[in-house]
């Protein structure tokens, strides 16, 4: 029956999430290998089950991209990343990108927590990618236009911090201060009283 069909529909859907979790620890602990079999084994279950359509779809794709991410093809993870804000973020790409690209490095890669959206954690991992590529103006632009979508939402620890170590890295010191304190204000506004203080970076 109709009831059977979806409990066992779910039961799988909640396998390819444990699958991506499992993923995305290995890839942490630097068991590279290891994670990407999980994934593909995820990827599998999605496409036997055919639940392409579905929301786990994107969370197997996320953790492809970081697959990608971690044996340093950067290019092939943006894409990835990409197409995961255009099923989960349409507002976001209606905004035409357009950054010189520099030089600057950027050593600290957070990943978002498991319970960050779809949207959050894809647009961040653009973030960092377009980091490792050496384009910083875009970076900074991806993570202020998620935070102008929906301060809410998207002012994280994670994306807060990311934010504010960009500012440190593209700008002066007194221009950085500015930048920041206009990230406290928006918080302040909004009402935002979870922020650790130190994602700031002040």
């Amino acid at each position: 029956n109709n009831n059977s069909q979806e409990e066992t529909t779910n039961v799988i859907k909640t396998e390819v999430i444990i699958l991506c979790r499992l993923s995305r620890i290995l890839f942490h602990q630097g068991a590279l290998k290891y994670g990407i079999q999980i994934c593909d084994e995820a990827m599998n279950i999605v496409a036997s089950s055919q639940l392409q359509g579905d929301v786990v779809s994107s969370h197997v794709q996320i953790t492809r991209g970081l697959a990608l991410f971690s044996i340093n093809d950067y290019d092939a993870a943006m894409n990835i990343f990409e197409e995961v804000c255009r099923i989960h973020g349409k507002e976001l790409l209606m905004l035409e990108l357009e950054h010189p690209s520099n030089s600057n490095s950027f050593n600290s890669v957070v990943f978002l927590e498991d319970s960050m959206s779809l949207l959050g954690a894809a647009t961040n991992s653009i973030a960092i990618c377009a980091l490792q590529l050496k384009n910083i103006n875009m970076s900074v632009y991806r993570l202020e236009m998620l935070i102008l979508v929906n301060p809410v939402k998207y002012m994280t620890d994670a994306i807060v911090f990311n934010l504010c170590t960009l500012y440190d890295l593209s700008c002066s010191v007194s221009v950085c201060t500015k930048k920041k304190q206009v990230l406290k204000n928006v918080a302040e506004i909004y009402g935002i009283t979870a922020l650790n203080p130190k994602s700031y970076r002040l």
